[in-house]
């Protein structure tokens, strides 16, 4: 059973063909849903923490953009948000957001006529108390300066988010080519089985031994029989006739069974009908 974050994240992908996802580290995920006004493009970038859905998601933009809801931080304070529990719907956040920012679009702050105020890095603050010597350093090392504007909080914070959105395109892709394998083999293997099936219904049929129909029914009964089974190991368990770890065993490789036979019974009664 899907836990609520799981059951989030796949309505989430579900109603947003374009999001991007950045697992980092194992119990969070972030997330980022593209914009488009008139004259730019710009992403929402949202956070779902571990403890989803009873703590609140996070938002915020990947650039500095002027809008009631979008703080000097970046960060979206969407009055959904305000009110957050565990009940509410993620999917109805964004597309609040994405009704705010309709109503009135975000644009890009220009310094100088910015509509709200911006405060400065405090590193930035800190190169007033440098001396001249400190300065021309400064200026003229190509690696002091990149040591020095490296060490901003929020270069670092870019710097990092940028590593784990690569990270979670890798993870994405190595996935998506694990899957696109997996479904490859499988079709071959229908493939396989049918051809299987195909050669031995026509020897059951015409070498005077059992009859197609004849099989299905034997293979019903098998499909039962495995399902008693499974259901007789899971009594003795409760009953506690059998350790757990016996148990896990045992009705693992009898569901095993049932599904194996099971799928043998519906494809050949499919292809009896065809």
């Amino acid at each position: 059973m899907f836990s609520p974050k799981q059951m989030a994240i796949t309505k989430l992908f579900e109603k947003y063909g374009n999001l991007i996802q950045t697992r980092k580290p194992e119990v969070e995920y972030f997330f980022a849903v593209r914009f488009q006004t008139s004259s730019f493009f710009f992403s929402v970038e949202f956070k779902l923490p571990p403890n989803f859905p009873d703590e609140a998601p996070t938002f915020k933009v990947d650039q500095r953009l002027v809008h009631p809801i979008i703080s000097d931080d970046f960060s979206i304070h969407e009055p959904k948000l305000a009110s957050w529990s565990s009940h509410k719907d993620i999917c109805a956040v964004i597309e609040s957001i994405y009704q705010e920012f309709k109503a009135e679009k975000p644009v890009p702050s220009k310094r100088g006529v910015m509509k709200y105020a911006v405060t400065a890095p405090k590193e930035l603050e800190d190169i007033n108390t440098k001396d001249e010597d400190v300065l021309n350093l400064l200026l003229n090392d190509e690696q002091m300066f990149q040591d020095w504007f490296s060490s901003f909080k929020n270069v670092t914070e870019q710097v990092n988010n940028l590593s784990s959105y690569i990270t979670g395109d890798i993870e994405m892709v190595t996935v998506l080519e694990c899957e696109k394998t997996r479904e490859e083999s499988l079709r071959s293997e229908v493939a396989r089985l049918k051809s299987e099936y195909t050669r031995k219904k026509y020897e059951l049929d015409y070498s005077g031994g059992h009859t197609s129909h004849g099989t299905i029914e034997e293979l019903e009964r098998a499909v039962r029989d495995a399902d008693r089974q499974s259901e007789s190991i899971a009594e003795r368990f409760i009953n506690q006739e059998i350790s757990q770890q016996d148990f896990v065993k045992q009705y693992k490789e009898a569901r095993k069974l049932y599904h194996v036979r099971n799928a043998k019974f519906e494809m050949l009664k499919k292809n009896l009908t065809e």
